[in-house]
């Protein structure tokens, strides 16, 4: 009799001992088996002729999923995270997986429509094609060269392709079928497109030079370059040489917004490749094709954002992380890992480079290349024009989030000489409070400790951080009042004025309310690259990765928030964002012009920004982290807990915080217990104990002890992680 040790997605430490009953299981087998009553999926990590539990205890496998097995790589990265971060093995086995293989759901998804020319279609549809027909020749031009095509591939020829392949099939031109993706696991597909490559500056050459070197063994890289350095080039490039040894690419990028571009870009550059996309948008089905197709090589391009670290790609040759200082490559919520570090570790694991690319770099990344750790290529300049210059505008508080008279003047000339203007503010709704003139009484949320921010059409009160609503509340909740002031500036109130000052401006807001539709995104990034627009308001969600030629000023507002955050991070975020933001302007034939409107020019932060030096910032901010032993200098966890009972979070925590006593050693730092930043949310009280070491080992052995004494604790109603390298404390 054999025994498979099996984990399964569930926050117990596993393995679990199952009877194979006869199955050919291997490492990295998945299969169904009961759990709890109930059938459960799980992944098979050692089979063995023996086992320590009593064998009539033992229950059996029932089935073997049809899925080819995980590889032993992958396994050893999940090993890794869940020594790393502190979570069950079974759990983090599970995160990279398509919802379709962890909930047993296959059958259908692997099926894909195909189109292709009847023979009444090949000898009619030209006839129909007049000359300003282009989009409808180039598709059946595609259709004439390809014997098969998806969906996804004519959508890449013509925009509107869905509904012209229907209008077609109705007129027996075109037939659909479907096809087994098993069976599309060893075609090449490719797509007639002639590649357009571009000339490289003597930086980007050396970069490339530089890093190419290096292509066959475990090497971390950063290139940092400035804005509209070419960045992409070089990725492309380093690309070009990996494919060219049949080599697998893995490209991430921090946000979903920035694929649809840079997969178009992806897909002129290399059109012989096969490209997928990897991120949450994705349908069950879509994602799992593009896993598998991933997986088993059919695709040789992998273009994802951070859940695609895990994708387990046999032929992997090169790891691209772009805008690597981004903090959404830190999961925070689940098991909460870093995509930027696992694709360090990644590139250990099989002896491959990774380059993480940034104007910016996080700190951490740029003293580990002070540290001779990471080698570093740079890209000084621009291939086309000059950085934007970048001019400081004194105003007092009350005056920094609405446009004075140079910024106002300034964007006139702009639309007048048919330029485009990004007036950026990362704050959306239409006033961040809504205040009693009488008493003072605001308008707060009462699931969490935070005042709800006043949105427009419709009139609604919203909460940013449990996502209630409610109407617009009449009078004062204390004094009955009926004047009621609303305060300070978001995207919808600035989008408002911005209309009124510029009459016969074509102004667009684009933020996360007004691109909550799919494709509405991608609608207003080509309305504004057509130039259809003059004056974009906008958040963080333009700042980084977006190309748009015609913006030559950038009006910055609000920077001065982060100036009064209690988080260390908060100049470091503050300077990368605006630095990003300015990177915006300037990308055409025409030198582009920030504007920032401040409290304090004279401030050290601003200083760096207007000469560009994100060098001098970073060597300055990193003599304040000595100083103070703040990471990168030291190593820092947090165990978060929250419950709807601040005494139970207390006394949870204070518990965790004796037990640490107990079992730290000199190396280990423990602080007193204290309320979240913000201590409610949905309804639950929320606090947090942080610990921190100026040595990596010694903390990752303290961890795992305190780990396994605080999951005895069972303070009723506490939900509690541990946060490893948190990236808010």
């Amino acid at each position: 009799m054999s025994y498979a040790k099996i984990h399964l997605d569930v926050p117990l430490n596993g393995p679990f001992d199952y009877r194979t009953n006869g199955l050919s299981v291997v490492k990295g087998s998945l299969v169904e088996v009961p759990f709890r009553n109930k059938k459960q999926v799980g992944i098979v990590i050692d089979v063995s002729e023996n086992t320590n539990v009593e064998t009539r205890r033992i229950k059996g496998i029932s089935s073997i999923i049809d899925v080819a097995p995980l590889s032993s790589d992958y396994i050893t990265l999940c090993r890794f995270v869940s020594e790393y971060y502190c979570f069950e093995l079974g759990r983090c086995l599970f995160v990279g997986l398509p919802r379709s293989i962890r909930m047993n759901r296959l059958g259908k998804e692997y099926l894909e429509n195909v189109y292709s020319l009847t023979v009444s279609g090949r000898l009619e549809i030209a006839g129909t094609l007049d000359a300003r027909a282009r989009g409808k020749r180039r598709l059946y031009e595609h259709l004439l060269s390809n014997e098969q095509t998806v969906l996804a591939d004519a959508r890449r020829i013509y925009s509107n392709a869905s509904k012209q392949l229907t209008n077609w099939i109705q007129s027996g031109w075109v037939k659909t079928e479907q096809r087994n993706l098993r069976e599309f696991m060893k075609v090449d597909r490719a797509i007639s497109v002639t590649p357009k490559k571009l000339g490289l500056t003597e930086s980007q050459i050396r970069s490339v030079d530089s890093i190419s070197l290096d292509l066959n063994g475990a090497h971390v890289w950063v290139l940092q370059g400035v804005t509209g350095s070419g960045k992409t080039e070089v990725y492309f490039e380093l690309m070009e040489r990996a494919l060219q040894s049949k080599k697998q690419v893995l490209m991430l990028v921090p946000e979903i917004n920035l694929t649809p571009q840079l997969k178009d870009r992806l897909q002129r550059r290399f059109p012989s490749e096969r490209i997928v996309t990897l991120n949450s948008s994705l349908g069950d089905s879509n994602r799992l094709i593009a896993w598998e197709q991933a997986r088993h090589g059919v695709a040789s391009i992998i273009l994802g954002t951070r859940l695609a670290v895990f994708t387990p790609l046999k032929q992997l040759g090169l790891i691209i992380v772009d805008e690597e200082h981004d903090t959404s490559y830190k999961q925070i919520e689940g098991v909460r890992y870093h995509a930027r570090d696992l694709a360090v570790y990644l590139s250990q694991l099989k002896n491959i480079p990774v380059v993480l690319g940034s104007a910016t770099p996080s700190l951490e990344t740029y003293h580990n290349v002070l540290r001779e750790r990471y080698k570093r290529a740079v890209l000084s300049d621009r291939p086309l024009g000059s950085l934007p210059t970048i001019e400081l505008i004194r105003v007092s508080r009350s005056e920094s989030h609405t446009l004075s008279p140079q910024v106002i003047h300034a964007m006139q000339s702009k639309i007048d000489d048919g330029e485009q203007v990004l007036v950026f503010i990362n704050r959306r709704g239409y006033a961040p409070a809504l205040f009693c003139s009488s008493c003072q009484w605001s308008v707060s949320c009462h699931r969490c400790s935070a005042l709800l921010t006043l949105h427009k059409r419709p009139d609604h009160v919203r909460c940013h951080h449990c996502g209630y609503q409610g109407r617009v509340p009449s009078r004062c909740g204390e004094c009955g009042n009926q004047d009621l002031h609303d305060l300070g500036h978001g995207t919808q109130r600035l989008e408002e004025e911005v209309a009124a000052q510029f009459g016969h401006a074509r102004v667009i807001r684009v933020d996360s309310d007004s691109t909550r539709r799919k494709g509405s995104f991608e609608a207003m990034r080509q309305s504004i690259d057509q130039t259809q627009v003059d004056i974009i308001i906008g958040t963080q969600m333009l700042s980084k990765g977006h190309d748009f030629s015609n913006i030559n000023l950038v009006v910055i507002l609000g920077a001065d928030q982060a100036l009064y955050s209690g988080d260390f991070r908060a100049t470091e975020r503050q300077f990368q964002q605006m630095l990003q933001v300015s990177g915006r302007a300037g990308r055409g034939s025409s030198r582009g012009q920030v504007l920032l409107q401040t409290e304090f020019p004279d401030h050290p932060i601003y200083q760096h920004l207007i000469g560009h030096s994100y060098d001098d910032f970073a060597i300055d901010a990193l003599k304040e982290r000595e100083l103070s032993d703040f990471p990168p200098y030291s190593y820092q966890a947090i165990l978060r807990a929250s419950s709807p009972s601040s005494n139970s979070v207390e006394n949870f925590l204070n518990r965790a915080r004796l037990c640490a006593l107990d079992l730290k050693s000199e190396a280990i730092d423990v602080y007193d217990a204290v309320p979240a930043p913000i201590h409610k949310i949905a309804g639950l009280i929320r606090g947090q104990l942080l610990v921190q070491s100026t040595l990596r080992k010694p903390l990752r052995i303290f961890l795992k002890r305190w780990m396994k004494e605080i999951s005895n604790l069972n303070e009723s109603g506490v939900r509690f992680v541990l946060d490893v390298d948190p990236i808010d404390v």
